[in-house]
């Protein structure tokens, strides 16, 4: 289902899935790439729930457009490099949260997943927060983009709270 996850300064579009059964389930967050929330996103959350979890993706970069609809590239990379950590940092605890509240998830239990700028994000958020269990980054930066990203995934490796498993060809 399309949901809306209050965030500082309005409501950030998410879309979440879990099984029909009832019950709490491990959570899966999946952190979009550049184009932001888009079909992919949506449907990864839906396999993730047959596959028993609770999954939940959102847009970071709402705020900047719908960049799934740009067809420029090198405008919708420049919006997405523009998003400063600590707004993605901030949205990101807002969506654990709301995950926290709902029914059918198992707050104590979050992973995330994410690709390319999501990938990045994931090694950022992990350091960042002590909830989250286990991550899986799919080819996520590993550069400086100043301004906005100033710190690497290498810059804050030792302050992991959890494994990440980084997926690089």
């Amino acid at each position: 289902a399309d949901v809306k996850i209050p965030v500082k300064g309005g409501d950030m579009p998410g879309y979440f899935a879990a099984p029909k059964a009832a019950g709490r389930r491990a959570v899966v967050i999946v952190i979009p790439e550049v184009f932001g929330m888009h079909e992919y996103q949506k449907n990864m959350c839906r396999r993730l729930a047959k596959a028993g979890y609770f999954a939940v993706s959102f847009d970071p970069f709402f705020r900047m457009g719908d960049l799934a609809r740009m067809t420029d590239i090198q405008q919708v990379v420049g919006l997405a490099n523009s998003l400063e950590d600590a707004q993605m940092l901030g949205d990101m605890d807002s969506v654990v949260d709301w995950v926290e509240k709902q029914k059918k998830a198992n707050g104590a239990k979050i992973g995330l997943t994410g690709m390319c700028r999501g990938g990045r994000s994931v090694w950022m958020f992990t350091a960042h927060s002590k909830k989250v269990k286990a991550a899986v980054s799919w080819y996520g930066g590993l550069n400086p983009m100043p301004p906005a990203m100033t710190q690497t995934p290498m810059d804050v490796i030792d302050q992991l709270n959890a494994p990440v498993l980084g997926l690089y060809g």
